[in-house]
């Protein structure tokens, strides 16, 4: 036998009968057929409900009446869901505060928000939980609602069925006809305020992820909420971003209708940021009307000022009771007004002594003493307040126009990032300040030589330009001779540049007569200085003749 017939015999025996394989059932839809594959190949259902669970973060977790309501709903989603259904019951009625229920479970709902890293949330809780009472609605309205709604309740009662209401809701409208005791006006207080300082542009962020210490918080323009822990910080807008948040008249309106519940020295941190007057004004206005301390302060600081009494500032966060007063201050307590505005700064921004000096119409005087001095302080012990061009630019036609000390400008230009080059030096060669000029060229970012080239130039079409020529190489000079100790090459090349610029602007004859003057210039690189008078006296023979040859050929075309 073959052997391919003797294995096709072995392939026979040894063969098995195939199991018949299960015919595949039909889904009914895609979507089955998909979770069915899921739960065969990952064991896993294909949808999954994720519940997010929650704590009470900052100080608020030391309250009874809030820890009662997160214990009683551990999974967040809950939360959010009983303030919608008690936001939505608000909404049925006229209240001139919130009900207690609300109130905590507002106040439970930003916290968790915050700590979940969703601040626009938060702020639309907070709007929902602000939209739902009304300080300013008529008493006798109220009284007339509540009867309306005690009458359709009475009669709802007679026809519902015994026990159809249940426990619960009984006892949330038992407690909501409750008056909010202390705590609860606390919260009140700190959402409200909270709210307001979100209408405007802020920075907020968790106290345990900030990357800033508290303290430093503290000297920004914002601070910090430990009951929500978090820290904030204002952030001045553009005219451009304006039209994104709330308007002046807009917060004027909110103040006159949640102004007794506002934290006053953060609302004034607002309004001095957005630099809205007639606002800061309202709540100055609201400090002193609904705080008899704060009054009391005030009538402390004016008699100790009017009795000529040495005082202390008050506390730094009572901001109010020294904006209401600083206008004051600033004309008979000047020197301790200045400090303590310098000490408070941003927070008391140069805006608020404008418009403590100036008025509500914040108009820019050249020629008050007292806010250069304040400017002047402000640039010198802190060094945040120079990157703010609006201030450099106030303190620098101040400076020009009341002839403040040369020493002040010297040391301001020591920060050549801080300022425009070009405008500062085209003040400085107006009033003839040749020492600021030559401090600013050597600070150029484009190399002195470019500058110089310039300034050389513009001196030329002066009456007598050969002392502020000779002035500028005196400082040049003393420049060389500081940075000697550099390298020669570095110093060769600001010299040929210097010569050049030199040369080229005032001619070969003029520019060495002022070197002359100049012994070290002329020691520093005599080579140099040689092949530059040769290349100058090179380009004027070239200038010469180029000259002659045109006069020569306009000859021959006129036949003259």
């Amino acid at each position: 036998m073959t052997n391919d017939v003797v294995c096709s015999i072995w392939k026979h025996q040894n063969m098995t009968t195939a199991a018949p394989k299960r015919p595949r059932t039909a889904s009914d839809t895609k979507q089955q057929l998909i979770e069915r594959t899921v739960v065969k190949q990952m064991g896993v259902c294909a949808v999954s409900h994720v519940q997010i669970k929650w704590t009470l973060g900052g100080t608020m977790r030391e309250s009874a009446d809030l820890a009662a309501v997160a214990a009683a709903r551990p999974v967040f989603a809950s939360v959010q869901a009983d303030f919608e259904q008690a936001v939505a019951a608000a909404a049925t009625q006229l209240h001139l505060w919130p009900p207690a229920t609300l109130t905590r479970l507002a106040s439970c709902a930003t916290n968790g928000h915050l700590g979940h890293g969703d601040l626009e949330r938060a702020r639309r809780c907070l709007e929902a939980f602000v939209g739902s009472f009304d300080p300013t609605i008529d008493m006798a309205l109220i009284q007339k609602r509540k009867q309306i709604d005690l009458i359709k309740k009475t009669q709802l009662k007679a026809v519902q069925l015994a026990g159809s209401h249940s426990h619960k809701e009984e006892e949330e409208e038992e407690e909501d006809l409750l008056p909010l005791t202390r705590n609860d006006w606390t919260l009140v207080r700190l959402l409200v305020s909270f709210y307001f300082v979100l209408l405007g542009p802020v920075y907020v962020e968790t106290l345990s992820h900030g990357s800033k210490k508290n303290d430093e918080y503290a000297t920004l323009c914002g601070g910090v909420i430990p009951e929500l822990d978090v820290q904030y910080r204002l952030i001045p807008l553009d005219a451009t971003q304006s039209s994104d948040y709330y308007s002046e008249a807009q917060v004027q309106v909110f103040l006159a209708t949640y102004g007794n519940y506002i934290n006053l020295d953060w609302a004034a941190m607002v309004c001095s940021v957005r630099q809205f007057p007639q606002a800061l004004s309202d709540v100055l206005n609201l400090a002193i009307s609904s705080s008899e301390s704060i009054a009391a302060d005030c009538e402390d600081m004016l008699h100790q000022v009017a009795e000529g009494i040495p005082f202390e500032f008050p506390r730094p966060s009572a901001v109010c009771v020294c904006l209401h007063l600083l206008h004051v201050l600033l004309k008979t307590t000047k020197q301790a007004a200045v400090d303590w505005c310098v000490r408070m700064y941003p927070r008391v921004s140069p805006w608020n002594v404008q418009w403590a000096l100036f008025g509500a119409s914040v108009d820019f005087d050249q020629t008050n003493s007292t806010y250069l001095s304040y400017l002047t302080t402000l640039l010198q012990k802190v060094p945040a307040s120079r990157g703010d061009a609006s201030i450099i630019t106030h303190w620098l036609h101040m400076h020009f126009a009341q002839h403040q000390a040369e020493d002040v400008l010297l040391a301001f230009l020591q920060y050549p990032s801080v300022y425009m080059h070009p405008d500062v030096s085209a003040l400085c060669f107006k009033h003839g300040r040749w020492s600021c000029l030559v401090q600013i060229v050597l600070h150029a970012s484009d190399g002195p030589a470019s500058s110089l080239s310039a300034i050389f130039h513009a001196m030329m079409q002066l009456d007598n330009p050969g002392r502020p020529l000779q002035y500028i190489l005196e400082e040049v000079e003393a420049y060389m001779q500081d940075t000697a100790l550099d390298g020669v090459s570095k110093d060769n090349r600001v010299y040929v540049g210097i010569l050049h610029a030199l040369f080229d602007a005032c001619g070969p004859q003029l520019g060495l007569r002022l070197l002359d003057t100049c012994p070290t210039l002329i020691k520093l690189a005599p080579r140099q200085l040689y092949a530059a008078v040769v290349h100058m006296q090179a380009l004027q023979h070239a200038y010469v003749l180029f000259h002659k040859d045109a006069k020569c050929f306009v000859r021959c075309l006129t036949g003259t």
